[in-house]
């Protein structure tokens, strides 16, 4: 696991955030820093919270009924610290630069290319040469391009649960992130299939910061920069 420096740039900072679903608390005054341009990895037993503090890092937690946050969580944009709750700062926006993939695949129900455009149409950019162009770049990165190339028209959903998964990845890249957040991206996946999203996690980093949640001890070991614990409601550095 490698170390990392006093002079890293903080991407994300989290203040004192705690949270609960109606009176349950799953969050208890926790404080993180994550640096820019490294993979941070999140673990800790099951049911602790992890899943939801990722959400809290792109506000997605509000689309959960009965849900409430406190606390501050800053992300590092255009060289300068942004508030993540500001009511100026667009949700969509937000969701755009802090992309979330999860643990279970979800590829849309069209075929693979409209899967990677669906997130460009959303955003304004309709032109098929440029949409053409920027999935491919999406999965050329995620190491998808050659096992794709010639089934663009296809159902997305024949896919394999890896490629699926990585079709997932590229079609968050698309917008191109700052940050990519990952819920346990790897724990459907059989051996071969983990080996190359965490190959292709390790190539991202030069593009995005990257939070991973995972609960393979041995893949934090040989992925993560800086390794957080999270168990009754508290995030602790390891």
């Amino acid at each position: 696991m490698a170390e990392t420096t006093m002079a890293a740039v903080i991407k994300i900072r989290v203040e004192h955030l705690s949270f609960h679903y109606g009176a349950h608390r799953i969050l208890d005054e926790v404080s993180a820093l994550f640096p820019e341009g490294l993979l941070s990895a999140i673990t800790g037993p099951s049911g602790q919270g992890k899943s939801t503090f990722l959400t809290c890092l792109n506000r997605l937690w509000e689309e959960f009924p009965d849900a409430r946050a406190q606390g501050d969580i800053w992300v590092r944009l255009d060289g300068r610290d942004r508030l993540v709750s500001a009511p100026d700062f667009a949700v969509t926006e937000l969701r755009r630069r802090v992309a979330m993939v999860f643990q279970t695949p979800n590829p849309l129900p069209m075929s693979i290319l409209k899967n990677l455009a669906f997130p460009l149409r959303l955003v304004g950019i309709n032109k098929r040469e440029m949409v053409r162009e920027t999935a491919q770049r999406a999965l050329i990165d995620a190491f998808l391009w050659d096992e794709v190339k010639d089934r663009l028209h296809h159902d997305a959903r024949t896919l394999s649960g890896g490629q699926q998964q990585r079709l997932c990845i590229a079609r968050a890249l698309t917008l191109r992130p700052d940050v990519l957040l990952l819920d346990e991206p790897t724990s459907s996946l059989d051996q071969a299939a983990r080996r190359v999203i965490e190959a292709l996690l390790m190539r991202l980093k030069d593009r995005c910061t990257i939070v991973v949640v995972s609960h393979y001890l041995d893949q934090i070991q040989r992925l993560a920069d800086t390794v957080y614990e999270l168990s009754s409601g508290k995030l602790l550095r390891r």
